[in-house]
This record gives C-alpha cells, sequence and structure tokens, in this order.
C-alpha cells in the first residue's frame, strides 16, 4: 500500500511516501513557508519514487492540535488530494505521532507529549504502553505538572513544550521527568506513515468533508474578537 503521509503542526513540516518498510521523506525546519514546501516535497517525493498522484492508495494527514496556521496547510491539502483521487484518509492526532515516535524508545514509560500553544499553554496528552491515558487539552506547566502526578512512572517526555516554557516547569518535575535521546520535538510524517499502515481500513475517513482539523483552543484572532465583544 502505497501512502503519502503530511505533517505541519509544529515550527517543522515533513511530508513523507512509505510502502511497506520502505519510506521518503523530506523536512522543512523554517517556521514560516510550510505550505509552498509541502506542495514541492510531494512533487519531488513522487518524482524520487517514481510514483504518480494515482498510484496513491492512502493519505495520512496530521490533523493537529499546533501551528493554527500550519494545520490549515496539511488539513487543505490533505482535503483536496482526497477530493480530486477519491482516496481516504488517515487521520490522527500530533500529540499521538509524538507518542508513537517516543515508544520505540521508551516501550515501558509514561509518555508526557507536550506541544506549545502559545500564551503559555501547552497541547497536552499522556500515553500508556498501549493507549491514551487522557484526551488531549491545551494546559498550563502547573496544570500539567499536576495532572502527571496521577501518571505512573517513569515519565518520558515528548514535544518542544517544555523546552519552551522550561522556565515555568519546577525543578522537581524536570528532575523526574526523563527527556528522549536524541530529543523528539516535531511529529514526524514517517512514523505518521508507519501508523497509517498499520491502521485498520475501517478507521478511515471515506469522504473529504469529514477531514477536519483539531484546535483545541481559540486563534489569536478569535480571542480578540470575543474580548472585543
Amino acid at each position: 500500500m502505497k501512502v503519502l503521509a503530511l505533517t505541519s503542526s509544529s515550527t517543522q513540516a515533513s511530508v513523507a511516501l512509505s510502502e511497506g518498510s520502505q519510506s521518503l521523506q523530506k523536512i522543512h525546519a523554517v517556521p514560516r513557508g510550510h505550505s509552498e514546501f509541502m506542495n514541492t516535497a510531494i512533487d519531488q517525493l513522487l518524482q524520487e519514487a517514481g510514483w504518480s498522484l494515482s498510484d496513491l492508495h492512502l493519505i495520512a494527514l496530521d490533523h493537529g492540535p499546533g501551528s493554527f496556521t500550519g494545520i490549515r496547510v496539511a488539513v487543505s491539502i490533505a482535503r483536496s488530494l482526497c477530493y480530486l483521487l477519491k482516496k481516504p484518509c488517515f487521520s490522527t492526532s500530533s500529540l499521538e505521532i509524538l507518542a508513537a515516535q517516543t515508544r520505540s524508545q521508551e516501550p515501558g514509560a509514561t509518555v508526557l507529549c507536550g506541544m506549545n500553544a502559545y500564551k503559555n499553554l501547552i497541547f497536552f496528552e499522556a500515553f500508556g504502553p498501549a493507549s491514551p491515558l487522557a484526551p488531549a487539552e491545551a494546559l498550563s506547566p502547573a496544570q500539567i505538572e499536576e495532572r502527571a502526578q496521577t501518571f505512573a512512572s517513569p515519565w518520558v517526555w515528548s514535544g518542544n513544550g517544555l523546552s519552551v516554557y522550561q522556565t515555568l516547569f519546577t525543578s522537581d518535575f524536570q528532575k523526574k521527568v526523563r527527556m528522549t535521546s536524541p530529543l523528539i520535538e516535531h511529529p514526524d510524517a514517517s512514523i505518521l506513515a508507519r501508523l497509517a499502515l498499520a491502521s485498520s481500513p475501517s478507521t478511515w475517513i471515506q469522504d473529504w468533508k469529514f477531514i477536519v482539523p483539531l484546535y483545541l483552543r481559540d486563534s489569536a484572532a478569535e480571542e480578540n474578537l470575543r474580548i472585543r465583544s
């Protein structure tokens, strides 16, 4: 099965083509220009693989949470491709992808996944060895520390939330939580493709209109509008 995977929910975007155990990937580690990068990367990867768009069987999408602009880029491309090609979509969260990246290094640990939500907030979700432990939320560092006490140790952190807000976490928490090595800060399209390849067709989105983003909080523009009203 040939899969195209798209993730642009953080300051780093990536695109991957995968079939079986083989994968090609391009990464864009610049916060801006995700849209141009992803469209160009798709064309380049297809050429490298010797595939055409019509050869694809499945589109895999990171639907967020994360950067509002970045999420919209990947969701828009996925919706367009699924509509034009009449292909299904495997859609999962950025935090699920981070957890999958981390489990390969720390299979028995509780994975604390957190991505920068801006305004001193972190998109947070905790994962056990096999499943999520609680729904994803936008939380403050203090709320995350309180929530973490209910989870079994050892804890391993994945995502850029801890490094961005390191000064807002207590030293006690930072001593208790381990970091991956190498550090995992961004969702990876090749891991997303692996999740898609292992998924059941019953979980795929068959109608492009049902491909939607996961934001968890209002954008700055929406928050400002609410304050003014």
